[in-house]
């Protein structure tokens, strides 16, 4: 390690962007495509991906979010002349076109919002335009963005300690950690978020949201709730100060979640659901519920890939949807450029050494501060791309075999990245 105080070694990358969700292991096999038009609207395939929302869940209860009242309009405009004879250099030094690319990740959906118009849109793998699907750690960065309407509404202050907003969490380990800490991953409690196989800490978060994990590892406790998982981490000592290093984990998510609730004295859902209507989601999306109806913040949100390009949107436009200020564009601002401090703690992750340039601010993966160039991050090979310099959106929501492979994600950065450029040439 070239610094003392990095937490995570190399090697966790390999179960990084944990969504607290149900561990799975999907088909093997690739999506592929029928005969006809690679760019048609739906093409079919024989496998289905596992994270299509089918009215019953891994474990738990789903919470119904509502489409708005009202439809953001996407106007489609013909495949791009740019994308052609596409190819970018993949990590094996082959050049890729996109059609193997897509289909090497394993891709459900991908779609590309350029210059104000839908120029591709494809399925795979049992998906539609409306299929809901599971958006594992992509849920954070629509958190992330809650959070802003929070702070702009007056009820949630970052610089404020947790402890204000939850007095229960009083000890060592939150003594002194803020909104803010929460909100970049920077918090000092010691906790892993997957750095031994798929469990380790997380095995006890994914008991408190009910998944019965009782054969794996020892005391899963699926009946007492999030609120009293995280009470119990409380006592925990921790090994660093909060703000000096990232650390991704997902318990902070979910602790993010409940300081919402506390702060401005909803549920989380209505929350989502206000932000959902603002965006003007066309289908219903899904959360997922623990045991007292604790909302699944870090990984439990299902939405269609069209709703997902529609958040997306609101993101590229810093936070504007039409004539309406959705989320305030200072959030989007702070989102994007941080700070020193902020840089400074990614610098020191082992993180910087697999995805580097990167900083993590409201829960976002910030790539390109002078672009504006973004990404949201799930498990299973999930990405929503952003890049304000390019006018540029694109989701891609997968069934990746491995939980995470970094050279896939690598892979789709790169070519999304190129794709940007191409459009914006």
């Amino acid at each position: 390690m070239k610094n003392a105080t990095k937490l995570l070694v190399t090697s966790a990358i390999a179960s990084a962007f944990l969504g607290a969700g149900a561990a799975h292991t999907s088909s093997t096999q690739p999506a592929t495509t029928e005969a006809g038009s690679f760019w048609d609207e739906t093409v079919e395939s024989v496998a289905r991906s596992p994270w299509i929302y089918e009215g019953t869940n891994v474990f738990g209860e789903l919470a119904r979010v509502p489409a708005s009242d009202w439809v953001r309009t996407l106007e489609k405009a013909p495949y791009p002349t740019q994308l052609e004879d596409f190819s970018f250099p993949a990590g094996n030094s082959e050049d890729q076109d996109i059609s193997n690319w897509l289909h090497q990740t394993h891709t459900d959906s991908f779609l590309i919002y350029h210059d104000g118009k839908l120029v591709v849109e494809k399925y795979f793998n049992g998906m539609r335009a409306d299929t809901p699907h599971r958006i594992h750690s992509i849920t954070k960065t629509v958190l992330g963005m809650a959070a802003g309407l929070a702070v702009e509404a007056g009820k949630l202050d970052p610089k404020k300690l947790i402890t204000e907003y939850l007095p229960e969490l009083e000890g060592p380990a939150f003594k002194n950690t803020t909104v803010r800490h929460l909100l970049d991953m920077t918090a000092a409690v010691d906790w892993k978020d997957a750095s031994s196989g798929y469990l380790d800490d997380a095995g006890g978060l994914f008991c408190a949201f009910g998944q019965d994990l009782s054969e794996k590892i020892d005391n899963c406790d699926t009946a007492s709730g999030v609120k009293e998982y995280m009470i119990s981490l409380s006592d925990r000592e921790a090994v660093v100060e909060d703000g000096e290093v990232y650390s991704y984990r997902s318990v902070l998510s979910s602790l993010l979640g409940i300081v919402i609730e506390s702060a401005t004295g909803e549920s989380y859902l209505d929350v989502l659901a206000e932000l959902w209507q603002d965006i003007g989601a066309q289908d219903p999306a899904y959360s997922e519920l623990g045991p007292k109806r604790i909302v699944q913040t870090s990984g439990g949100m299902f939405t269609s890939s069209r709703d997902l390009l529609r958040f997306g949107i609101m993101m590229l436009d810093n936070g504007k949807v039409k004539d309406t200020q959705v989320i305030p564009s200072n959030w989007i601002a702070d989102t994007v450029q941080a700070n020193d401090d902020v840089i400074a703690a990614y610098e020191k992750s082992a993180y910087a050494e697999v995805f580097e340039g990167f900083h993590y601010r409201n829960q976002v993966w910030v790539k390109d501060r002078v672009k504006g160039a973004f990404y949201g991050i799930g498990v299973y090979g999930q990405l929503l791309y952003v890049n304000q310099d390019a006018n540029v959106v694109m989701v891609k929501l997968s069934s990746q075999p491995e939980v995470q492979n970094t050279p896939m994600y690598l892979d789709s950065m790169a070519a999304m990245k190129k794709i940007a450029e191409a459009l914006n040439k």
